[in-house]
């Protein structure tokens, strides 16, 4: 039927740097409206944290919306194989991913809490509750 699965649609976007960028351009002011909307929800509902799961938080700007940032960190070779074994990527396309994004250690050395997830789920978690109910606790 000539459409394209998600796999198929990423290798196209992330192997073709015009068609990201044009795909990009779409969906961007798209996807600003609808965080836009999603913070005022927050705040009009008198929430304490509203959180932004963004890969691409710092290229596409959003960053500068957000009173804090946290990042979650991984060494590249280890996020390169985690994207493979989880996605079952080819090396090449977990590569073609990670070159669309900044470096991890760059979007760690922006952020203003940086968590290890280079360890096991537990200890990530672990981590995130902990961090979570000291921001909150301190913005409370």
């Amino acid at each position: 039927d000539g459409t394209l699965n998600r796999r198929e649609l990423g290798a196209v976007v992330f192997a073709d740097d015009k068609a990201r960028e044009t795909l990009d351009a779409i969906m961007q002011p798209l996807l600003l409206t609808m965080i836009l909307r999603a913070i005022e929800d927050a705040r009009l509902s008198g929430a304490s944290v509203c959180v932004l799961d963004m890969p691409l938080l710092y290229e596409k700007g959003i960053d500068r919306l957000c009173d804090r940032v946290w990042c979650a960190y991984i060494p590249r070779d280890t996020q390169r194989e985690r994207l493979m074994q989880r996605d079952g990527f080819t090396l090449e396309e977990a590569e073609a991913r990670l070159r669309s994004q900044l470096p991890a250690a760059e979007k760690a050395a922006r952020a203003d809490v940086v968590i290890d997830t280079s360890g096991p789920m537990d200890y990530t978690k672990e981590s995130v509750i902990s961090l979570y109910a000291k921001e909150v606790g301190a913005a409370g």
